[in-house]
């Protein structure tokens, strides 16, 4: 779920402002989830598509690897017209959120807005 040698590599790189991102990511996480359902709810492919690749990109490069494999099935069922697929991943997807929230405040990093 967590890649930690990227944490790791991203702590050596940017010491506790490592911290500050992550905070804002876990702010920023649920709004983006809910962006994807009602993208998904509303029956727009672009919008899912748009809002999963997003995820994907900063839960990558954050190490949140769970998310960005999800939110890449996601994109990916958008790309392909595939709104059911998608509909279902995003269920995971929120499974998966909630599993990284509290992964994530146990080592220590808690949502900005908190």
């Amino acid at each position: 779920m967590i890649d930690q040698s990227v944490v790791d590599e991203l702590h050596d790189a940017l010491g506790d402002e490592l911290g500050e991102i992550f905070g804002e990511y876990l702010a920023q996480l649920f709004p983006q989830v809910q962006q994807i359902g009602e993208g998904l709810v509303q029956g727009d492919l672009e919008r899912g598509r748009e809002e999963a690749h997003s995820l994907k990109g900063s839960s990558g490069n954050l190490g949140v690897m769970g998310v960005a494999e999800v939110a890449a099935d996601i994109e990916r069922a958008c790309r392909e017209h595939n709104l059911d697929a998608a509909r279902v991943r995003y269920q995971d997807l929120l499974s998966c959120a909630e599993a990284t929230v509290s992964a994530l405040n146990a080592k220590g990093f808690f949502s900005a807005s908190a």
